[in-house]
């Protein structure tokens, strides 16, 4: 199971989140979610992990 978001804001600040799981079964799932942030002279980009089960809220997501 694989699921992609890409969201741009006004703000030039793209964000893209990507959850995969190693299968339909799987109850570690894996997100990374990467900003990018540009301006006229910089562009910051930060890429973030966490590692949760699906019987986990998002109150207890680990990052890595």
């Amino acid at each position: 199971v694989t699921a992609a978001a890409t969201v741009a804001s006004t703000a030039s600040l793209v964000t893209s989140v990507t959850a995969t799981a190693a299968s339909t079964t799987s109850l570690v799932t894996s997100i990374t979610v990467t900003t990018v942030s540009s301006t006229s002279t910089t562009s910051i980009q930060s890429s973030v992990s966490f590692l949760f089960t699906e019987s986990d809220s998002f109150r207890n997501i680990i990052a890595l």
